[in-house]
């Protein structure tokens, strides 16, 4: 999740916008479960080497992961300091598809802007997908959530 894009805060019960990226475990689909989550043996993949949300979660008790909630997070600077050439790309998208604008778009209700910012958000991922060996889920680690997928989520929000 790209600095800047809105999140749900879940101890203030409100939208917030992050100061700072972070890396989230997906779930899968539409669903919350995790991918890791081995659903024959029911367990987990990655058990020995969980991230640390997943050893301190415990669902009847949420103390403990709400008090790591945005602390310690990991960034893609982190994870791919020995891909300069991806980090730059990265950064340029971050330049040319940047939160900001996107949201004043939505508030502002530019639609005609709005859907060819969409528009060209999708041609981007579509011929990197195209011309690497990285799937259209990769893009989500590289680049955030589509500004389609975004602008689903958030279209009634800014309806108002």
């Amino acid at each position: 999740m790209r600095k800047g894009e809105l999140i749900w805060h879940p101890t203030k019960n409100q939208l917030i916008p992050l100061q700072h990226e972070i890396i989230k475990i997906r779930g899968r689909k539409t669903l919350w479960t995790c991918i890791f989550y081995n659903e024959i043996s029911r367990s987990c993949n990655c058990y020995e080497n969980r991230p640390i949300e997943c050893r301190v979660l415990k669902c009847w008790d949420t103390k403990d992961i709400e008090e790591l909630f945005l602390k310690e997070t990991l960034d893609r600077k982190t994870l791919l300091k020995t891909a300069p050439h991806l980090l730059e790309l990265i950064n340029n998208y971050e330049k040319k598809f940047d939160f900001n604008y996107f949201f004043y778009l939505m508030e502002d209700k530019k639609e005609k802007e709005l859907k060819k910012l969409i528009k060209l958000d999708k041609k981007f991922r579509e011929k990197l997908v195209d011309t690497t060996q990285f799937s259209i889920e990769d893009m989500n680690f590289f680049f955030g959530r589509s500004l389609e997928t975004l602008f689903k989520q958030f279209n009634n929000i800014f309806k108002k």
